[in-house]
């Protein structure tokens, strides 16, 4: 990070409430004509990197050049971020290992991050960002980082009688950034400014207090509603942010979040390694911040480092992709290990942990590397063809979804001889309808109602007149009323109500299985229909029998897409086509005219 001109002094640290001469206001600086949004998900390689910091003495404010890789010319705005990095490097230190007591040096990421994060709106003075979600893998030193943010915000932002949340899901994850913020006052005489912290810090089990200012405190709470009730938050550091997954916790956060409502410049900064389920608080911010360009929220700062799917998530590339620290804090036999040695991790785990990947289920019911083997988007439903149907709806809290499928015929060539050979494959396509999130509080929209006039029904009897579909096969709970209307109006016999709880479902997921693991399975590879297979998970019956079922993954998880097609498969499999005789099972040949039957 280079300068033009020299930094300023270091900032002493200085109780809240201190006063200090007034400088005169000037006229806010002009906008930022280049003013776009920060780039949401990248790796080490593509992360924004600050070119250049000037500091700006009339206005008290540095402007930064920074380069966001687009092709786009560097973007300059003002900000406080090197106010804040000289404040950590001068007054904190290391709490872990055999750093524990040198003087806190950020590294290269950590630094231009603090830079864009401290962003200021040159119109109002004040931060831009209200809100901030850092996605980003294990060891890459996040927590002695917040620590001493937790430290800048007590004693050095300004902001009058702060309350700074210091939170986790449990008290272990609590006190991940709660615990090195005690460990750096007790430290402190090492800092490259010795001493500072504790002369302004008094240090309790609970909380850390500014000294002469009690009422200004960083406060540990640890998952209970009751611990951040009516508390005046000014700042909110929330650790893994993935596992505030439960109503509990969610009430938390609401608190939390509605306790900033009477600051004038308040902080919530969210910081976490990915989850299993996209559908919680995590998983809606992760996707609410890569559309942060359509909803034109300039208020969220999202930042997610994850290895790009390309590469193979056993290799050393992947790992140099998603941490920024790599090489610094953490180095190769580290990772060795975990794929391989004592301390084997599983896929999922490795994937969530070191790559900085979403996992879809923590109980994955299909082997590593499955659904990616079966992506035909060449393999089309073809129209005029013996085809089944699934349908699993759900009610406006659930998702709900419409499955295709066919058996076909198709060439390939034998990889040992090199001929062309006859591969039967099952053939699917999905539609999938998913409650919405509300744009602007990032929860689950309650006033949608799923469109069954509008869309779910057309598609239905679009695709009765498009391919010759000889069953569908439905779940009752939510679809009685529109199954009878079909049959009515369509054909009785070929219109058949499936039981999700008992034996027929146990045969429904273990068909489908075998045709995952034995490739037949074919889709188009579509986001969505992947997520809800992927978020499937694998049950024992409770009756007794051997067999197991699909259910979901986790409560809040969508996974509809998986049911209907287990049952589609099992109408492929098991129900005749009545326009054939009794015991046959049509299978299409693409190019041929005519099918064949096999008995």
């Amino acid at each position: 990070m280079k300068s033009t001109t020299s930094d300023p002094p270091a900032v002493r640290a200085r109780p809240t409430g201190m006063t200090t001469k007034k400088r005169k206001r000037r006229a806010p600086a002009p906008a930022d004509p280049q003013l776009r949004f920060p780039p949401g998900i990248v790796t080490a390689q593509t992360r924004p990197i600050v070119k250049k910091v000037v500091y700006d003495a009339a206005r008290g404010w540095w402007m930064a050049t920074v380069d966001y890789r687009d092709g786009l010319p560097p973007r300059r705005f003002p900000t406080l971020g090197p106010r804040a990095i000289r404040y950590l490097e001068s007054f904190c230190v290391c709490t872990n290992g055999h750093w524990i007591g040198v003087p806190l040096r950020l590294i290269g990421w950590q630094k231009d991050w603090i830079i864009e994060l401290f962003e200021l709106d040159p119109e109002t003075e004040k931060r831009r960002y209200r809100e901030a979600l850092l996605g980003i893998p294990k060891k890459n030193g996040k927590s002695e980082m917040l620590a001493g943010l937790a430290h800048y915000f007590l004693e050095a932002d300004g902001e009058p009688a702060a309350k700074i949340i210091v939170g986790g899901a449990g008290e272990i994850s609590a006190g991940k950034i709660f615990d090195p913020a005690k460990v750096m006052v007790a430290r402190c005489d090492t800092a490259k400014v010795p001493g500072i912290l504790a002369e302004l810090c008094d240090v309790f089990d609970e909380e850390i207090q500014l000294r002469g200012a009690p009422e200004s405190k960083i406060i540990r709470v640890a998952g209970s509603p009751k611990r951040s009730e009516g508390e005046n938050v000014s700042h909110a550091l929330l650790d893994e942010w993935h596992e505030w997954d439960e109503p509990r916790l969610e009430q938390n956060a609401d608190k939390i979040l509605n306790g900033t409502v009477n600051r004038l410049q308040p902080f919530v900064l969210k910081i976490t390694t990915p989850g299993w389920n996209l559908q919680t608080l995590c998983g809606r911010d992760y996707e609410y911040g890569k559309r942060l360009a359509e909803t034109g929220d300039r208020r969220f700062f999202f930042r997610w480092f994850e290895a790009p799917a390309k590469l193979d998530w056993r290799s050393e590339a992947a790992v140099k992709a998603a941490n920024p620290s790599y090489g610094e804090l953490m180095q190769w036999p580290f990772y060795d290990d975990k794929l391989s040695g004592r301390q084997q991790e599983t896929e999922a785990n490795y994937r969530r942990y070191f790559l900085g990947q979403w996992a879809a289920s923590e109980n994955t019911w299909l082997p590593p590397g499955t659904l990616a083997a079966c992506v035909a988007p060449e393999l089309q439903l073809i129209p005029g063809a013996p085809t089944c149907l699934g349908i699993d709806a759900s009610s406006r809290y659930d998702s709900t979804s419409v499955t295709a499928g066919q058996r076909q015929v198709v060439d390939r060539t034998d990889p040992e001889t090199g001929e062309p050979v006859k591969q039967e494959r099952h053939v699917f396509r999905s539609w999938i309808w998913e409650r919405p999130l509300n744009p602007h509080t990032r929860k689950p929209d309650m006033t949608w109602v799923f469109p069954w006039e509008e869309e779910i029904m057309p598609l239905i009897w679009r695709l009765i007149g498009e391919y010759d579909v000889w069953s569908l096969q439905f779940d009752q709970a939510y679809f009685t009323h529109e199954a009878q209307a079909i049959a009515d109006r369509w054909d009785q016999e070929r219109v058949n109500e499936f039981f999700q709880g008992g034996k027929k479902m146990e045969e429904a997921s273990q068909g489908f299985y075998s045709i995952c693991v034995n490739r037949i399975f074919a889709y188009d590879g579509d986001p969505a229909y992947t997520r809800h297979l992927e978020s499937a998970a694998a049950v024992q019956s409770s009756s007794g029998r051997a067999g197991w079922r699909l259910v979901k993954g986790r409560a809040s998880s969508f996974m509809d897409a998986a049911v209907s097609t287990a049952m589609c498969n099992w109408a492929i499999e098991n129900v005749p086509n009545p326009a054939k005789p009794k015991g046959g099972i049509s299978v299409y040949i693409p190019g041929e005219e005519n099918e064949r039957d096999e008995g």
